[in-house]
């Protein structure tokens, strides 16, 4: 579910962690942990060069997949599972497009 352009996305894997993600202007994407007693631990930045439009899947592996345009306006792609985070350029700006591209998993 998005709320552009107050993004949020929450995701759980098959062990029940449920995971909040959202854009902040000063840290770019970042997410948080629910807690047992129902708490959000504290945030961690997960794309500090991204700009506000992004948007966040995951699979049945629970790898987590974040698409972004970051501020030069190329396109990259987060996978993290868990353990290990992996970005991937998919493709270079060569000039930064003023306009919200809205990238999207499908």
């Amino acid at each position: 579910m998005s709320n552009y352009p107050n993004s949020q996305y929450i995701a759980i894997k098959s062990d029940g962690t449920v995971i909040n993600y959202y854009y902040h202007g000063d840290f770019g994407i970042c997410s948080s942990v629910l807690s047992s007693p129902g708490k959000w631990n504290n945030a961690v930045s997960n794309a500090d060069d991204a700009k506000k439009d992004y948007s966040v899947g995951m699979d049945v592996q629970d790898t987590v997949y974040i698409i972004y345009r970051n501020k030069e306006g190329s396109i990259k792609v987060i996978l993290h599972n868990g353990l290990v985070s992996k970005t991937m350029e998919l493709l270079r700006s060569k000039s930064n497009p003023d306009y919200n591209m809205f990238p999207q998993i499908i």
